[in-house]
């Protein structure tokens, strides 16, 4: 419905990625270890 966010994600491996990325991202919002291990694990992505 249009003001409600909903994410999707594909159903796989893929999918299954995603939604732990998604997840790490809300919940960080609250926990700063797992935003800072999140964003230390994103940073690494950008150096492959």
């Amino acid at each position: 419905p249009a003001g409600i966010p909903v994410a999707s994600m594909a159903i796989g491996t893929t999918g299954a990625k995603n939604a732990a990325y998604l997840a790490a991202e809300i919940l960080g919002l609250k926990y700063d270890k797992i935003r800072s291990a999140y964003e230390k694990y994103r940073s690494e992505l950008e150096n492959v």
